[in-house]
Order: C-alpha cells, then structure tokens, then sequence
C-alpha cells in the first residue's frame, strides 16, 4: 500500500534528472571546453536562438559520447580527443571562423580553468 507512492516518486525522479538537456560545465576547468561553455558565453558570442538550440543538442550529445560512463571507467583518451574534435567542428561550422576564434580565446581563459 505505502509502496506505491514511493516507487512513483522514484520513477519521476529518474525522468527528470534524465530530462536534464543543460549538462553541467566541470567546476574545475577539467573536460572539453565545448561542455564548459554557458549559454551566457554562446549569447555573448552573437549565436541565434536557433543556433544556440543547435549548439546546445551538441553539447548534449558530446557530453553522453565524450565523458566516462561513471566515475570508475575511463576512456582511452586519444579517442575521446578525437570524438570531442568531432562535436567542435559541428560546433565551429554554426559559429564560423570568427566567431569560432573568439570561442577558442573564451576556452583558454575560461573562469574555471586553474
């Protein structure tokens, strides 16, 4: 009887932390910049609503494609390099070059990175 409203509380816990479409930027500066950089910075940068929407489903998939699964397994790191340099050409294509130039600048002295 008291299960019930238990285990639906869980199950909609679980939707919305998966429904989460803004994944995190590393606190400390560690990981690829393109999952570091806000929206404040892609606004700041001129992007377009569509572009940001485009930017941010980028994101979205190189943080499920270019992070360990959990925090006990590492990837090999060449290939993660290259899967992230895949999503920063997407990324670089919407942008164009100078744009994209001034993101990289962002990169080198975001907050974060110590």
């Amino acid at each position: 009887m008291y299960r019930a409203p238990f285990l639906l509380l869980g199950v909609l816990s679980s939707a919305l932390m998966m429904a989460q479409n803004d994944p995190a930027p590393p606190a400390n500066g560690d990981g690829p910049c393109i999952l570091a950089t806000p929206v404040a910075t892609w606004t700041t940068l001129g992007v377009s609503e569509d572009q940001l929407e485009r930017i941010r489903s980028i994101q979205a998939h190189c943080h499920a494609d270019c992070q360990p699964a959990n925090g006990l397994r590492t990837r090999d790191p060449e290939l993660t390099g290259a899967v992230v340099r895949k999503y920063e050409e997407e990324v670089e294509a919407i942008l164009g070059k100078e744009r994209t130039a001034k993101w990289r600048e962002w990169c080198k002295e975001r907050p974060a990175r110590m």
